[in-house]
């Protein structure tokens, strides 16, 4: 936060982002209830990354199981929620998202973001359909701009789960997932 000249700041359990327009956002911590373990009410934040090439904040935030990331533009306020941390293309143009928990309500498990304007589009949204096997995603990291390499738990007749490396690739018509079950053995 030293390297921001004051665009963030944290007064106690309070982080305070400065945006373009002169207004704020704020996000309050509740480690009172973090340790007390009140699930309900445990909530970190902290900030992650400040994208100079995008201006926008990245704020990690931790519950009592689990968390995520919220993208907010520095010029809007506009924010994203995200269900892990982002990983940024090379370029840093794009972004993608795994939610990688099994346990609990998935809004995406794979989702790409890319920068057009004052805030992220997303261009790419991956849910499991009902009754595919699939438990678990996990970014394995960019190859390129065009190429996000992933691993996948899918869940076998035995019960246990199996990894398998698969990927995906934008093309002319879009991002288009490499279908991981193809590989099963």
């Amino acid at each position: 936060m030293a390297q921001l000249n004051g665009l963030a700041i944290r007064e106690g359990d309070v982080l305070i982002l400065k945006l373009e327009s002169g207004k704020t956002k704020s996000y309050r911590d509740d480690r009172e209830a973090c340790e007390k373990g009140v699930a309900a009410d445990c909530v970190k934040y902290e900030l992650r990354g400040y994208r100079q090439d995008q201006k926008t904040y990245v704020v990690g935030y931790s519950l009592y199981e689990g968390g995520g990331a919220n993208i907010i533009s520095a010029q809007s306020g506009h924010t994203v929620f995200l269900s892990s941390l982002p990983e940024f293309s090379p370029n840093s143009r794009s972004f993608v998202s795994a939610d990688s928990d099994p346990h609990f309500e998935r809004a995406y498990e794979i989702a790409i973001w890319s920068f057009t304007s004052d805030s992220p589009k997303q261009e790419f949204l991956y849910s499991t359909p009902k009754g595919h096997p699939e438990e678990s995603w996990e970014v394995l990291g960019w190859d390129g701009n065009d190429r996000i390499n992933l691993k996948v738990g899918i869940l076998n007749e035995t019960d246990s789960t199996q990894e398998l490396e698969t990927s995906v690739i934008r093309t002319e018509q879009g991002w288009k997932l490499n279908w991981p079950l193809s590989n099963l053995k």
